[in-house]
């Protein structure tokens, strides 16, 4: 038959579906590794006695060696539940992708640090 398409056309929602949970877990990898960046450059920057943790909760986690589990359990709990949602929320994308460029500027904010001190002695 002419100008009819046989080929198998997915479903408009499911292919947004994929898209909006790949792009969150997408985010969800990128923030796992900003975050253990966060704490190695936190970390540096506190043995140079150059800065101390602002978060009362977060220095209490520095101070007894849990930071980085507590962060990895906390993005770990929200890949899985990423992953376990039939239709995942695009609010939570793009909270995911706004968590991304904060702990990016805090990143580079350390490393920028870093540098600066290195340059000085």
């Amino acid at each position: 038959m002419a100008g009819i398409s046989t080929t198998p056309v997915e479903d408009p929602g499911v292919l947004g579906t994929r898209r909006i949970r790949s792009l969150t877990l997408a985010a969800i990898a990128l923030l796992t590794v900003l975050n253990l960046a966060d704490v190695a450059t936190t970390h540096l920057l506190l043995d140079h006695k150059v800065a101390m943790e602002a978060n009362p909760l977060a220095g209490i986690l520095l101070g007894n060696g849990l930071i980085l589990w507590a962060k990895l359990v906390f993005i770990g709990a929200l890949g899985l539940s990423v992953l376990r949602r039939e239709r995942p929320r695009v609010g939570v994308m793009v909270a995911a992708w706004s968590g991304v460029g904060l702990y990016a500027a805090a990143v580079l904010s350390n490393l920028f640090i870093l540098r600066l001190l290195a340059t000085l002695h």
